[in-house]
């Protein structure tokens, strides 16, 4: 199923579809933590939504961010392997373009920050 039709929710959507693709909205609304606060502490007693979100923190790609530079003013997150930058690890945008980072791989990952203001925080 492709990403447009799955993102399109109608009456003829197929129940899973419709819940993988609400959910896939709420994740990257919210954080990791709201999300595990969803669920039940055994996964026998997850219903298929609350299935559906332990499914796709599973999916969860990690990543890292090192902060380089000197000071606030003047240093960076820079995620490991991608051209992605931040000041404050809450705006991240693309150094090759300048626009903001607006991918599937990034809003369903999350990122560790090292060093700089943010050291040890896990955002998503």
């Amino acid at each position: 199923m492709t990403q447009e039709r799955k993102n399109a929710i109608t009456p003829e959507t197929p129940a899973v579809y419709a819940i993988d693709a609400t959910v896939e909205r709420m994740m990257r609304a919210i954080t990791r933590q709201d999300a595990e606060n969803l669920l039940p502490l055994d996964p026998v007693d997850d219903d298929l939504i609350q299935e559906r979100i332990r499914l796709r923190l599973g999916e969860c790609r990690k990543m890292l961010a090192h902060w380089h530079g000197h000071g606030v003013d003047n240093g960076r997150y820079e995620i490991m392997g991608r051209p992605w930058i931040s000041r404050d690890g809450i705006e991240w945008i693309d150094n090759r373009t300048g626009e903001p980072v607006d991918t599937e791989e990034f809003h369903n990952a999350s990122i560790t920050m090292f060093g700089g203001p943010s050291d040890g925080e896990v955002i998503r």
